[in-house]
């Protein structure tokens, strides 16, 4: 029943420790106890056994792994709100500046070239909008609101992930959903949870099929 021989020892010894922290399985079934040891004295003075005593303490470490994870996307959301704030200025200036030089007297090529730098400042900056909004803390409000404008949100936010991973988004909803009573925040945090978990997934199974074709090539030669 011990996995660790080092730590069965450490509890046979008078002088050990007395309490260890064990784990028991392994993945998802895994276990931790704390392990307290107390000593049995006979009448000389003698130990003449141990009393080990197992207490399960799973539930009570995977909640403090929750809690610090929390604290740590608190963290993260508090660092992306501030970035957010300081890229959004020169953002609106660089958007500003060439939309306003659109009405100068220039080449055809470098209006275009201004109205590109326009409409990906602007991309950007709703982007940046999205992810404050996405960021800030709210207190649940429900309400009848639009679901489609939230489901885009969601997207835009996930769309530089979706870039780098090569994955293509399409999408189908009907032209006009009837209003829904809901958090539109909590909505939004809920899609890009399974955004990103549809992401991780497909990453998995990009990997798993180059790992497989590369042992069906190696295997060949």
């Amino acid at each position: 029943m011990w996995p660790d021989a080092t730590e069965r020892h450490q509890l046979d010894s008078e002088s050990g420790p007395e309490h260890i922290e064990v784990q028991f399985g392994e993945g998802d079934e895994q276990a931790t106890y704390d392990v307290a040891v107390s000593s049995i004295y006979d009448a000389r003075a003698q130990v003449a056994g141990r009393i080990i005593l197992f207490h399960d303490t799973t539930e009570f470490k995977r909640q403090e792994a929750n809690l610090r994870e929390a604290a740590r996307l608190v963290s993260i959301g508090e660092l992306a709100a501030g970035v957010a704030h300081e890229i959004n200025s020169p953002l609106t200036v660089i958007a500003g500046t060439s939309e306003m030089l659109q009405d100068e007297d220039l080449p055809p090529a470098v209006e275009a070239r201004l109205r590109t730098i326009e409409s990906h400042a602007n991309r950007a900056g709703k982007i940046v909008r999205n992810l404050l909004s996405f960021a800030r803390r709210q207190e649940p409000k429900k309400e009848y609101v639009d679901v489609i404008p939230i489901l885009k949100q969601a997207i835009e936010l996930k769309s530089h992930d979706f870039l780098l991973n090569n994955i293509r988004v399409t999408r189908r909803w009907p032209a006009e959903i009837p209003s829904t009573l809901l958090d539109s925040h909590q909505l939004t945090q809920v899609m890009v949870n399974i955004f990103t978990n549809a992401e991780q997934l497909w990453s998995k199974l990009t990997v798993g099929e180059s790992l497989s074709s590369a042992l069906i090539n190696r295997r060949t030669r």
